[in-house]
């Protein structure tokens, strides 16, 4: 059964600055980015200051603190940007292992008047000169989403974060379970030590206990008074290039004011009422996750397979997407790729490939310096974000002087697999998913197990997301297994072929499913967090 329709759109979109442009205070950040600065009239429904009450939206993350402060800004009447600006602000302070202020990322947003889905890139990328340290993007890249979709003043989405940093807050069991995993690097390095230290048996922070950072308050204080201008051409951006040069990295002043984030439409893919979308190259890893649904659906695998075989069907598809993904930046989502792809597929048995130039999946490497999230507002508009310092706690060093810990260039490896998704259904013009995923390779198979719950009768999303996770790469050729598959699935796999490796997770995901779409409200819709992590998911009403 071939596909349908099919959109794929990869369009340069103009950008606007929006009422950000008219802030003087702001002006630096607004020169930088003159040519964005158009200005178009929004579609509101709530006015800044207004109480209201009911449902107000939610959102999914990593770390509770930060999920709270962002559910708190959709209590204010804050749209989904307003939200995911103030939630990346506060893991900066809170889970730092994976969310700096030194680093940056890709968020996709969906605007609910409009209809329209896009996606700001502001990943960290080296400097002029090169050197350990990228040039960080964080600040900018949410001075730009909150200068289109935000509503609520700037000051208020910066406030929760440096309250946290300059009060304290205690420290939780989901920073705690990363910092024990970099350790070494913690002890290593004199500025993360002291911030992260602890005279303990084990050297570090535990939980609970209170975690307090003065110098990183203080820029968030100019940041918040000043605006993101402040970070990058003010005596914060001085200081930041004063820190990176101290520690072997070769930024400048002149780095940090050129340096400007990229809105792009997104890249999809139609398949009967659900459209997916998610982020263009270089980034595939959404792609990857869409590849693999929509091969599952080819001539109706997943709907006729019986239970035996669709963990099977599932690792076939995911080998042939991950070897396919040098291919994603050129063909990007399709259906009639998804189905030459799955040509020589055997529901009998596993067909090894072999595919020239394509680097192993390193699947050992599953907590990396990435972390996700995912916002919706009580008007339909929703956003999907992964951050990412590459590594577990970036360049592993932390300035003194910022309090920022800061974050090398990205590697090829290091984007390959960021994975971020959006699926409106078009019969209801409403997004119905927002979904996003950390864990290096083992996020896209993650989400796209996630996807199959929209596709079949008998699963549902939630159930995808809690059942144990397989991820086959096609190199190395062994499917990598959670603890918990169970002896029907291994069995059901290893007579077809498969060697299996047991990991002890794939991937963490956030997501927010709503069967009847985001503006139904609590009567559809579902906030969830992945039990692999320890992170928040709120969704309550006010």
């Amino acid at each position: 059964m071939r596909f349908g329709k099919l959109l794929v759109p990869i369009v340069e979109s103009k950008g606007r600055w929006g009422s950000a442009c008219r802030q003087s205070a702001w002006a630096l950040t607004c020169v930088a980015v003159l040519s964005a600065c158009d200005v178009a009239p929004k579609s509101r429904v709530i006015e800044p200051g207004q109480v209201i009450e009911g449902f107000v939206g939610g959102v999914s993350a990593d770390e509770p603190r930060a999920a709270v402060e962002a559910h708190e800004i959709l209590g204010s009447g804050g749209t989904a940007v307003d939200a995911a600006v103030a939630l990346t602000f506060a893991l900066s302070v809170t889970y730092p292992i994976a969310a700096s202020l030194g680093g940056g990322g890709v968020c996709l947003v969906y605007d609910a008047p409009t209809g329209k889905v896009e996606a700001v890139d502001f990943l960290p990328h080296a400097p002029v000169g090169g050197g350990v340290i990228a040039v960080p993007s964080t600040v900018r890249g949410m001075a730009v989403l909150h200068g289109r979709y935000g509503r609520l003043p700037w000051d208020e989405l910066v406030a929760p974060a440096e309250a946290l940093a300059r009060r304290g807050h205690p420290v939780s069991r989901a920073l705690v379970r990363r910092l024990e995993g970099a350790r070494d690097t913690v002890l290593g390095n004199a500025g993360l030590r002291a911030t992260f230290g602890a005279d303990n048996d084990r050297g570090i922070v535990r939980e609970g206990d209170q975690l307090t950072q003065i110098a990183l308050s203080a820029v968030l204080a100019q940041i918040r008074r000043r605006g993101p201008g402040e970070f990058y051409a003010g005596q914060a951006g001085v200081n930041l290039v004063n820190g990176a040069r101290e520690n072997g990295g070769a930024l400048t002043l002149a780095d940090m004011r050129t340096s400007l984030p990229t809105w792009r439409d997104s890249v999809s893919l139609r398949v009967g009422r659900l459209t997916v979308h998610t982020t263009p190259a270089p980034l595939v890893g959404g792609v990857i996750a869409g590849q693999i649904w929509a091969m599952t659906l080819d001539e109706n695998r997943l709907r006729s397979a019986d239970l035996d075989e669709r963990p099977h069907l599932f690792a076939e598809a995911s080998s042939r997407a991950y070897l396919d993904r040098r291919n994603a930046a050129a063909r990007l989502l399709s259906g009639f790729r998804a189905h030459a792809l799955m040509r020589n597929y055997r529901s009998d048995r596993h067909t090894p490939l072999v595919v020239e130039g394509v680097p192993p999946v390193d699947v050992d490497r599953l907590d990396t310096g990435t972390t996700s999230f995912v916002v919706g507002d009580r008007e339909g508009s929703a956003v999907a974000c992964s951050l990412t310092m590459g590594r577990e706690l970036g360049a592993g060093r932390l300035d003194p002087v910022t309090g920022i810990v800061l974050v090398p260039p990205l590697t090829e490896d290091d984007l390959a697999f960021l994975a971020t998704m959006i699926v409106v259904d078009e019969d209801l013009s409403e997004m119905v998913l927002a979904i996003s995923a950390s864990g290096h390779a083992a996020g896209p198979a993650a989400i796209a197990q996630a996807l199959i719950g929209l596709s079949a009768e008998d699963l549902h999303v939630r159930q995808q997301l809690n059942r144990p996770r397989i991820l086959l790469s096609g190199q190395p050729d062994a499917a990598v297994v959670e603890p918990g598959i169970g002896e029907k699935v291994a069995g059901a796999l290893t007579r077809r072929g498969h060697a299996l490796e047991e990991v002890p997770f794939l991937g963490r995901v956030n997501a927010i499913y709503c069967q009847g779409g985001l503006s139904s409200g609590q009567e559809t819709c579902e906030f969830m967090n992945d039990r692999r992590g320890f992170g928040l998911a709120l969704g309550e009403e006010f």
